[in-house]
């Protein structure tokens, strides 16, 4: 069986592990023991997976990888309850809205990465 990862690039694997599984309902599924650095691979209920790694590492090792963050959006069944807990961490977060009959809401992560919320 295959499966992909999105490796992501922080600045702090720690914090956004934190962020992650505190707000955003991802499990850690293993951390990795990089040398001078860690990455962890966080899980979202078997379906999507996420590698963190810190960007200062990627910089040393692999010069020519973007750290762009990608778009990310995590469909969810209850729309109102997702957008309560997310809001928890204090940090920019919209309201609720709907478009082309899709309701969903945006919001930055512990490092300013902008991330949507869909409803199934």
């Amino acid at each position: 069986m295959k499966h992909a990862v999105l490796m992501i690039y922080v600045e702090n694997v720690k914090a956004t592990q934190a962020f992650w599984t505190t707000y955003l309902g991802f499990t850690v599924e293993k951390t990795l023991d990089l040398g001078p650095s860690q990455s962890v691979v966080l899980n979202l209920e078997d379906n999507f997976r996420v590698q963190l790694f810190e960007k200062s590492f990627i910089e040393q090792v692999s010069p020519e990888v973007s750290l762009a963050m990608p778009s990310i959006a995590i469909y969810v069944d209850n729309l109102e309850d997702y957008h309560q807990e997310v809001a928890r961490a204090g940090l920019f977060i919209s309201d609720i809205s709907e478009h082309a009959g899709q309701r969903s809401f945006n919001f930055q992560d512990n490092e300013g990465h902008y991330l949507a919320a869909i409803e199934r």
